[in-house]
C-alpha cells in the first residue's frame, strides 16, 4: 500500500501546482490495443507476455481553468497462447543418459480481464498534447493452463521417468491496482489519438511441484540413480506477484458537453489596475405571480415576489412597474411601487385599484442596475386558460449584422366562454424587444397562419416563428392576442405571453477551439468628476479573426461611505460604451447599436452597449481595445478620499470569423476594480 500513498501524494500536487496549464472538460470513450508483459519484480513464473483489447470512458467531475479532475473506468482483455520457459535445467545423474527434457503443455493459454475505476486529471502540455495521470483500482480475473516439466533418462538399460517442476491451472480472481500515464492528440474537433504505459500491481495463488532428493549430489555434482529413482515431488500453494509492465495506443472521442470550469471570484483590489475574472451573474427573476396566471379579482393576487440570484445585494431598492394593457396590448395605465424587500403588496402601489384586463410587470432594482424578466397576469371574470409552453430557440445563423433566430412554442387553450380566434386587426400573435419594439418575424413549419382553437375542450397548435433581430437585441418576447369573447363592454379577451432573456449565442462546435485571452488591462479615470473609465489592454486569440463585438452586460457599484455618488444621473453613466471616445484595434470607426428609453432616441448617440469593429482583413496576435465606459461618480466637492467606490463591469465579448454558418463565439469577462 506504501505505492498507493505515493501515488495519492502524486495526484494531490498536480491537482495544487498545474495553474498554467490547460484541460480537456468534456466526457471521452476510448478505445484501443493493449499489450502486457513481465512487469520486472514479479515473482511468478511463466508469465506469458499477451495482447487484446481495452475500452474506457472518462467523466470530469470538477473543472478549472487550470485542469480537469474526473472519474475514469476501463476495461481490459488480453490473452496470449504459447509455450512457457523452464527456469530448471536438466538434472544431472551419475552415469545416466538424459533423453529428454520437455512439456506436456506446449501450447498454453493465459487469459486476462480487468475492471478498473478511479480518479484522472487531463491537463494540456502546449496547445496540442493532453497529458493524463491516472490510477485504477479494480477487478482482476486471471486463468492460465498448468503445465509440467520432465525429465527422462536411461541408466543400464533402464528407463525412468521423472516430474522435476510443474504448476496447476491458475484461475484466480482478486484486487489489482495501477498508475497509468497517457498522452493524447487531437485529431479534430472531437477524435483524438492516444498513447498510455502503464503497471499493474497484483498477487495470485499458484501451486507448483517440484522434486526433491532425500541426499545431495555428490563432489562432482551428480546424483546417484538410486538417489533419483527415490526423490518424491513437493507441492506448495504460494501467493505471487503477478505484475505487468504495459502499453496500450488507440482512438478516443468526445461526447456530449464540455464541462464549464469553476472560476472563482477574487475581491475587489485597492489599485486600479486589474485582470479580468470570470463571476457568477448576479440575476433578478420575478416569482409570483406565475407567468400568465388568471385572477378573478385585484384581491386575489396579493403581491408581487422576486428573488436574487447570485452574490446578495447589500442594500437593495426595488423598483416595481406594473402596466395594465389596452386590447392591442398598448400601455394604459402604469403603476409605480418601491419596495426594499423582494416582495410588494398589490395594496402598496399608489392608488392601484386595479380593473379587469391584461396586465405585464418587472422589477429593477436600483443601485445595480439589475431587470428582471417580464411577467403577465389577468384579471377577469371569464373562465380562460390559455398557455404557451414547451418553447424551443436556435440560432439560424447572421444575416449581415444581424442574428436570426427559429422559435417554437405550443399554444394551449380552453374556455367555456368560446373559440379562440384571431379575426380582430388587434389580434394575432405579436413578437417584440426588450423595450417592446415590434420585431419582424415569418410563421414556418406545419402552421403558417393561426389556428383557430375550439373552446369546448382542450386544444394545442404548434407554431414556429422565424424572426431577425440586430445585435443590440437581448430578449424576445411573444404575445398571442384572441378576439373578445363577450361583445358587452365586459372585457373577455384570451392573452398570453412569454419573454425570452436567454437567446443562445450564434456559434458552432468550432468555439470549442477558440481560446481568448485578456491581457496586460489597465483601468484608470479619464475625467476629473470619476464618470469615464478607460479599460485598456489587449484580446489576443488563437485562430485568425475578422472582427470584435463588445457589449457591456451588466455593472454594479458600492460606495464608502453610502450615499456619497450621484448614482446613474444620465444615460452616459448607467454602464455605457462611449463609443466616440473609444477604439478597437486602434479604429475608431466603430458600429453601434444605440438602445432606446421610453420609445424615444438617447440624448447621447455615442453612448451605446454594444460595439462592433470589423476588418476586411484577418487579425491575429495582440489586438488592442481601448473602451471608455460611463459609469455614476462621485457627488460634486466629493474626490476619491473622501469617496471610494468599488465597481464591477462584466464584457461579453463575441469573436466573428468566417466559417460556414458558424461566426462568433462569445466569451464573458468581469473586471473588478475602484477609483483609488
Amino acid at each position: 500500500m506504501q505505492q498507493v500513498n505515493y501515488l495519492a501524494l502524486f495526484m494531490a500536487a498536480v491537482l495544487l501546482y498545474a495553474g498554467g496549464l490547460f484541460a480537456q472538460h468534456r466526457p471521452t470513450v476510448s478505445l484501443g490495443g493493449t499489450l502486457a508483459g513481465h512487469g520486472g519484480r514479479s515473482d511468478s513464473t511463466n508469465l506469458l507476455a499477451t495482447s487484446g483489447a481495452t475500452i474506457g470512458l472518462s467523466m470530469p467531475i470538477m473543472t478549472r481553468e487550470s485542469l480537469s479532475l474526473g472519474i475514469g473506468l476501463a476495461g481490459d482483455y488480453m490473452a496470449a497462447k504459447r509455450a512457457p520457459t523452464s527456469p530448471f535445467q536438466p538434472i544431472p545423474v551419475a552415469d545416466a543418459i538424459t533423453l529428454s527434457e520437455g512439456l506436456d503443455n506446449p501450447d498454453m493459454a493465459q487469459r486476462m480481464l480487468r475492471l478498473g475505476v478511479g480518479p484522472e486529471l487531463d491537463f494540456k502540455l502546449g496547445n496540442r498534447v493532453t497529458l493524463s495521470p491516472k490510477f485504477h483500482l479494480g477487478f482482476a480475473q486471471i486463468q492460465r493452463d498448468g503445465f509440467s516439466v520432465r525429465q527422462r533418462i536411461e541408466y543400464r538399460k533402464e528407463v525412468l521417468e521423472k516430474e522435476i517442476y510443474g504448476q496447476d491451472r491458475v484461475a484466480s480472481n482478486g484486487l489489482f491496482y495501477a498508475p497509468k500515464l497517457r498522452l493524447s492528440l487531437p485529431l479534430g474537433k472531437r477524435l483524438s489519438a492516444w498513447a498510455e504505459a502503464n503497471y499493474a500491481f497484483q498477487r495470485v495463488l499458484v501451486t507448483t511441484r517440484t522434486l526433491r532428493f532425500a541426499a545431495a549430489p555428490n563432489e562432482e555434482g551428480l546424483y546417484e540413480f538410486g538417489t533419483w529413482a527415490e526423490a518424491q515431488t513437493q507441492q506448495q500453494r504460494l501467493s505471487k506477484a503477478w505484475n505487468t509492465l504495459g502499453g496500450q495506443a488507440g482512438l478516443s472521442y468526445a461526447i456530449g458537453k464540455a464541462k464549464e470550469p469553476k472560476r472563482t471570484n477574487p475581491q475587489p483590489t485597492a489599485a486600479p489596475q486589474t485582470q479580468p475574472q470570470q463571476t457568477q451573474k448576479r440575476q433578478l427573476l420575478a416569482m409570483a405571480p406565475e407567468n400568465n396566471a388568471q385572477y378573478r379579482n385585484a384581491a386575489a393576487i396579493k403581491s408581487l415576489q422576486w428573488r436574487v440570484v447570485g452574490t446578495p445585494i447589500p442594500a437593495p431598492a426595488y423598483v416595481v412597474e406594473l402596466i395594465q394593457l389596452d386590447g392591442n396590448r398598448k400601455p394604459q395605465r402604469t403603476y409605480i411601487g418601491k419596495s426594499s424587500k423582494a416582495s410588494i403588496a398589490i395594496t402598496d402601489f399608489a392608488n392601484a385599484d386595479l380593473q379587469e384586463g391584461q396586465y405585464r410587470w418587472r422589477i429593477t432594482e436600483t443601485t445595480t442596475g439589475l431587470v428582471s424578466d417580464v411577467r403577465a397576469f389577468n384579471i377577469s371574470n371569464c373562465d380562460i386558460s390559455f398557455t404557451i409552453e414547451n418553447d424551443t430557440i436556435e440560432c439560424l445563423g447572421y444575416e449581415g449584422n444581424d442574428r436570426k433566430y427559429r422559435i417554437c412554442f405550443d399554444a394551449s387553450y380552453a374556455s367555456a366562454s368560446g373559440d379562440l380566434t384571431y379575426n380582430d386587426p388587434t389580434s394575432g400573435l405579436f413578437v417584440y424587444d426588450q423595450q417592446y419594439n415590434p420585431l419582424t418575424y415569418t410563421l414556418v413549419g406545419q402552421n403558417t397562419n393561426l389556428v383557430t382553437q375550439s373552446g369546448a375542450s382542450a386544444s394545442t397548435e404548434h407554431y414556429c416563428i422565424e424572426v431577425t433581430v440586430p445585435s443590440g437585441v437581448n430578449t424576445i418576447g411573444l404575445a398571442l392576442q384572441g378576439d373578445d369573447l363577450d361583445p358587452s363592454p365586459v372585457l373577455c379577451q384570451p392573452g398570453v405571453s412569454i419573454s425570452i432573456d436567454s437567446l443562445p449565442d450564434c456559434f458552432c462546435d468550432d468555439c470549442e477551439t477558440m481560446e481568448v485571452s485578456f491581457e496586460n488591462f489597465e483601468i484608470s479615470a479619464q475625467n476629473a468628476q470619476g464618470t469615464q473609465y478607460l479599460f485598456d489592454g489587449n484580446i489576443t486569440v488563437n485562430q485568425p479573426i475578422y472582427g470584435i463585438e463588445v457589449q457591456v452586460l451588466s455593472y454594479q457599484y458600492s460606495a464608502n461611505p453610502g450615499g456619497c455618488t450621484t448614482g446613474v444621473n444620465s444615460v452616459e453613466t448607467s454602464g455605457m460604451i462611449l463609443s466616440g471616445l473609444s477604439t478597437i484595434n486602434g479604429s475608431g470607426n466603430l458600429q453601434v447599436a444605440n438602445e432606446s428609453a421610453s420609445g424615444s432616441p438617447l440624448s447621447n448617440t455615442s453612448a451605446t452597449k454594444v460595439v462592433r469593429y470589423l476588418s476586411t482583413n484577418s487579425l491575429t496576435g495582440p489586438i488592442p481595445l481601448n473602451l471608455v465606459i460611463g459609469l455614476p461618480g462621485a457627488l460634486p466637492g466629493f474626490d476619491a478620499d473622501c469617496c471610494a467606490i468599488s465597481y464591477e463591469v462584466c464584457l461579453k465579448v463575441n469573436v466573428l470569423y468566417e466559417d460556414g454558418s458558424c461566426k462568433a463565439c462569445a466569451f464573458t469577462h468581469c473586471f473588478q476594480f475602484d477609483n483609488q
